[in-house]
């Protein structure tokens, strides 16, 4: 019971959160990985990991925290996906371009197979989440070396 109190007002938080448009502190993004850790009992090898910030392991343990983590923030959604409204949130005051972002994004998803990830939800997200963060590390890369 008391998990389920605490969920709820978990989602509560995330939604009234979002409902003010705020970008998530460091330490917001880690409470949100650590609730996940603690939820799926993640093993002490991906929880160093994920505290290292390396989700570059592509198994069924790395994937549903990662799907775990983009559900609390709600970044993502199993039916509708990338949240976008929450991206441009994120991304606001930072060099990104979001039309740009949003778009070499949703190249990156529609270049994988669907048969890859169709059936399990855990990888789907995953799928997401790398496409997200591979478009990312581009554009900052470019605006360094734009910078130059």
């Amino acid at each position: 019971m008391q998990s389920f109190v605490a969920v709820v007002f978990l989602v509560f938080g995330v939604l009234l959160h979002q409902s003010q448009g705020a970008a998530y502190t460091d330490e917001e993004h880690l409470n949100f990985r650590q609730k996940c850790s603690k939820i799926l009992q993640i093993s002490p090898d991906t929880r160093q990991e994920v505290t290292k910030k390396n989700f570059l392991n592509d198994n069924q343990e790395m994937n549903c925290m990662i799907r775990c983590v983009g559900i609390l923030s709600g970044f993502y959604d199993d039916e509708t996906g990338t949240n976008w409204d929450q991206v441009a949130s994120e991304l606001e005051n930072k060099p990104e371009s979001y039309d740009e972002h949003r778009q070499a994004t949703a190249a990156c998803i529609e270049a994988i197979p669907k048969e890859e990830y169709a059936s399990d939800v855990c990888k789907k997200a995953s799928v997401n989440f790398r496409c997200h963060s591979k478009s990312i590390r581009a554009i900052r890369a470019r605006a360094l070396a734009n910078q130059e």
